[in-house]
């Protein structure tokens, strides 16, 4: 670990800190490689807590601001990674959101997608909430309709299930590292 304590690694969100510098070089790696890719029936899979949206996992940035202001779960953008969900909507890869939420927050999940400005294909919720493990199933269901390039999220059961795709870890407290891997076996650290 490169920092002292976890609070140190999220410190600065969302301008500035090995948190945020972290996600800049992941936006930088991903772009670069969605631009080798020809996108007819092409997916990227997204989770979207604590990877699109930034649920301040260690409650140091106080985001719950937002909440309050619009009477529902409602969190800020992680920048970079809807960065990449922008990108991919404008070559004309599909995003396909997964998360574990349980599907009594789909309301409050569409509108904190809209007021990002991020456009989708489809979302899903967590039929089996709070078991996050549905969502290695589902992957495996989309992969044989779509061709799925992409898949990122801050917990494991976000990249298992797939294959010949590239698969991102993002960082949580549990584990605030990201790790790469184009096969979902062997997965590469960021250094």
């Amino acid at each position: 670990m490169k920092y002292k304590l976890l609070s140190d690694y999220y410190n600065g969100w969302p301008k500035s800190g090995e948190y945020v510098s972290d996600l800049k070089i992941v936006k930088k790696r991903v772009i670069d490689y969605l631009k080798n890719f020809t996108k007819k029936n092409a997916v990227a899979i997204f989770d979207l807590d604590d990877t699109v949206f930034y649920t301040d996992p260690l409650k140091i940035h106080k985001v719950e601001a937002l909440s309050e202001k619009y009477h529902r779960l409602v969190y800020p953008a992680n920048k970079e990674i809807v960065d990449i969900v922008n990108y991919c909507n404008e070559v004309g890869i599909k995003i396909i959101f997964i998360t574990a939420r349980p599907p009594s927050s789909e309301e409050a999940s569409i509108f904190n997608i809209k007021l990002l400005g991020m456009k989708y294909y489809k979302l899903y919720h967590n039929p089996e909430y709070p078991d996050s493990k549905f969502k290695i199933k589902l992957k495996q269901d989309i992969a044989k309709k779509y061709s799925v390039i992409l898949s990122m999220g801050d917990n494991w059961n976000d990249l298992k299930g797939l294959k010949k795709c590239l698969c991102i870890k993002l960082p949580s407290p549990d584990k605030p590292d990201i790790y790469f891997s184009y096969d979902n076996e062997k997965y590469h650290k960021l250094e």
